[in-house]
């Protein structure tokens, strides 16, 4: 939509295109879609009109509204350079102010935003925010990562702001002060718009049994997730042989096409343990953070929603993924436990339209009736009351998954007790001793979003993993009986294959046993 409407900027004939009574509905819907998200619904009529392409009275009187709080001469007949220019200007940063509001109405601010922080979305939501404060070359770069660039611009930005701080840690001050640059320009409405997800025509929204294609980053398509990566990554189709099923587990092995293999430790080390993590984000970002060069954060293995699976480095290798503070240490589990991100919306908050919508992003989920698509807990959990569904591909891929794992490394297929599947071991012995399946939220009181218990369905992985006669039926991602194409190699043998990529740094001491914070 921003992208449409920036294209309209630099046309000679722009107030001609975007006028009162103007035949360019498209574009008259770009207009009113962004008006209406910086919070001029009311001016718009929204409840009445939505983005419905005719530019008349209502649209109009949006743009009047918004060029008064911009400062902007207007009779809001038509749209001037000016005026679209800002209008542009306006709309790149409102959803990362929604975000650092929406942190600051919950008093979430100081648990969320500090150095080393593992919210990677509300990290960036702030970095883009510094960077439009023209902190950009103090920044370094809008990559999600709290690290010194983003502590010395936090420093900077509240030294001109008179308050004294080292930038390590955002306080509530800090976020309404930087929330004070921005919420003057917009509209009485902007901190509600975006539940509305007026990028998606009122019309056509929760239509049943399609939400996987309403929801616009529902990645359920393996060709175009990898098309996406093609310019960055290489995606190798394998098999690894189950001992005592007759059936593969079936695999992408991914690379970086710049052969930098940094991202992990190239060490064999004896594994006891298999921990699921639950990331909160799309595909496409989840591969990028997961293979984030010379960051020795990420995990052998993550699962797509259509199920298929995605081997980032060999098993028996390491890389840190249980996140500084972790019950049992970072570095000894992170080494003896292989990780497994299972790609995941995460938590979901109602849109007060009968919808559901992503937490921090805003994008439209699906309509409360389709539950098949969500789960919905007796009890919030870290605030949340709606989760997103795991999909019928992916439990089945964990199950092969973990066999596969279980088998191949004698792992013990053994899990928590029911109860205590999300709860933190009660000490570092305890966490070390276990041997067999766990969950991130076994080792992190918080840091990040997980899944709880009751929103994953434990019975059904525990009885495929230990089901003697468990066959994969759904023909998708590793549950595939393809025996023809895809080469079959053993851990050892992909080891050997990824002996010539450029290893990074490989000093597993350079973070000490409380390792790097995580993001995954």
């Amino acid at each position: 939509m921003l992208t449409q409407f920036k294209a309209l900027i630099d046309q000679p004939n722009l107030p001609d295109i975007l006028r009162k009574d103007s035949d360019k509905k498209s574009h008259i819907k770009s207009l009113q879609q962004i008006l209406y998200k910086l919070g001029f619904g009311e001016e718009l009529q929204w409840k009445r009109f939505g983005a419905d392409g005719d530019f008349g009275n209502a649209t109009a009187s949006a743009l009047r509204a918004f060029a008064a709080k911009n400062e902007l001469e207007t009779d809001g007949e038509s749209v001037s350079p000016e005026l679209a220019t800002t209008l542009a200007l306006r709309y790149q940063t409102v959803a990362e102010v929604r975000n650092l509001q929406q942190l600051l109405d919950e008093g979430k601010v100081e648990e969320t935003l500090f150095k080393g922080s593992g919210d990677q979305e509300s990290v960036r939501a702030l970095q883009k925010l510094l960077f439009n404060l023209k902190l950009g070359d103090i920044l370094g770069g809008i990559d999600g990562l709290y690290g010194n660039g983003t502590s010395n611009a936090v420093a900077a930005f509240a030294k001109k702001e008179g308050v004294d701080t080292d930038g390590t840690m955002v306080s509530a001050e800090i976020a309404g002060k930087v929330l004070d640059r921005f919420t003057p320009f917009l509209g009485n409405g902007w901190k509600t718009a975006e539940a509305d997800s007026p990028d998606m025509p009122v019309s056509k929204r929760g239509r049943k049994g399609e939400y996987h294609r309403i929801f616009p980053f529902a990645d359920r398509d393996t060709k175009k997730i990898q098309k996406q990566l093609r310019n960055e990554h290489k995606f190798n189709k394998q098999l690894h042989e189950i001992p005592g099923d007759d059936f593969h587990m079936e695999y992408y092995l991914v690379t970086r096409k710049d052969r930098n293999a940094g991202y992990y430790y190239h060490e064999k080390v004896d594994k006891q343990q298999i921990v699921l993590h639950f990331t909160s984000g799309k595909t496409p970002g989840d591969i990028r953070t997961l293979s984030t060069k010379n960051h020795h954060v990420s995990t052998a293995f993550l699962i797509e929603r259509d199920g298929a699976v995605y081997k980032m480095f060999p098993a028996s290798f390491w890389s840190y993924h249980l996140g500084r503070g972790a019950v049992g240490g970072n570095k000894t589990l992170s080494k003896r436990s292989i990780g497994i991100e299972i790609s995941n919306w995460g938590p979901l908050r109602e849109d007060g339209r009968g919808g559901l919508v992503t937490w921090t992003g805003g994008h439209w989920y699906c309509n409360l009736d389709e539950t098949d698509a969500y789960i919905k807990l007796d009890k919030p959990y870290r605030g949340a009351h709606y989760f997103a569904g795991i999909t019928p591909e992916q439990y089945e891929s964990t199950i092969v998954l973990l066999r596969y794992l279980t088998k191949t490394f004698g792992i013990p297929a053994q899990f928590l007790p029911k109860g205590k599947r999300e709860a933190l071991f009660p000490d570092h012995a305890a966490a070390r001793s276990f041997q067999g399946i766990t969950c991130h939220t076994n080792y992190r009181a918080s840091g990040k979003w997980d899944l709880c218990e009751e929103a994953f369905d434990w019975d059904r992985v525990i009885e495929g993993v230990n089901s003697p006669n468990f066959t994969p039926t759904l023909g998708t991602g590793v549950g595939s009986r393809s025996l023809f194409g895809p080469r079959t190699v053993t851990e050892d043998e992909l080891i050997e294959d990824l002996q010539d990529l450029d290893p990074g740094n490989q000093n597993p001491d350079a973070y000490g046993e409380d390792g790097p914070e995580v993001e995954i």
